[in-house]
């Protein structure tokens, strides 16, 4: 007598959007992804922005520009921060 082994996958189910998806529907609205492109992920967004059906190619490549540049200015702002409160502490003489 031959026994026939059943073979259970225990890998994780594949999430895939559907259609419909909450996801596509978030990068239909323009406005939401410039918001999230500004205010909340700046240049981490850029793939929202690439997803969505709501830009052309050129308004694309546009505000990708226009997110990396003010990424950007807004590293500096950290920086140029960081160096001035070095220079005040070192300067007062706790460093």
């Amino acid at each position: 007598m031959s026994q026939e082994v059943e073979r259970v996958s225990t890998a994780p189910p594949i999430y895939v959007p559907s259609e419909g998806s909450t996801w596509q529907q978030l990068t239909k609205s323009p406005w939401l992804v410039l918001g999230i492109l500004f205010f909340v992920t700046g240049a981490l967004g850029l793939p929202l922005l690439w997803s969505s059906p709501s830009f052309s190619t050129n308004s694309k490549w546009f505000w990708s520009i226009v997110v990396s540049v003010y990424t950007l200015v807004l590293i500096a702002i950290v920086v140029a921060i960081v160096w001035w409160a070095f220079a005040t502490i070192s300067n007062a003489g706790l460093y």
